[in-house]
């Protein structure tokens, strides 16, 4: 029996809030996005970077969600120690490296152009509209902290 389509979708934002609360890289992942989509409103760029940069943030954590989802389940197929279960963890694993440098390629070619502009950027945009650059800063620190500073439960392995 089908279950319905709300309770389907509250199913799949809990599978990523535990996913966000165990994997740090989750989190990493999540503050680079955060970081990618502040230098596109700092650097004023068009729309379609930002529609670049949300196709690759969800591309990279939704991998990094079927990456956690395959380890859960080969740990559950393999408590003890397992080559081949090592094996499918480390291909799993690649989906997610594969697609990461792929987003930061993305964001070389989209930004690095711009990086010796950045200073200017960040006057203009303190000068033009200060409080969203007070609020995107704050918004940065606190990923900054959540990725890097605050410890996550361990996974299973």
């Amino acid at each position: 029996m089908s279950r319905p389509v709300p309770q389907r979708f509250r199913d799949a934002f809990r599978g990523l809030a535990r996913v966000a609360a165990s994997q740090p890289n989750l989190r990493i992942h999540a503050f680079m996005g955060f970081t990618a989509f502040g230098a596109a409103w700092i650097e004023q760029r068009p729309p379609w970077t930002d529609a670049v940069v949300a196709l690759a943030v969800g591309l990279v954590i939704g991998l990094e969600a079927m990456n956690s989802a395959v380890e859960s389940l080969v740990n559950l197929a393999h408590p003890a120690w397992d080559e081949a279960a090592g094996r499918i963890k480390d291909m799993a694993a690649a989906a997610v490296l594969v697609a990461s440098l792929g987003a930061l390629a993305a964001g070389v070619v989209m930004f690095g152009p711009g990086l010796s502009r950045l200073p200017q950027d960040l006057s203009r945009a303190w000068t033009h509209d200060r409080a969203a650059l007070v609020l995107w800063c704050t918004g940065f620190a606190v990923e900054f902290v959540l990725a890097f500073v605050v410890p996550s439960p361990r996974s299973e392995r």
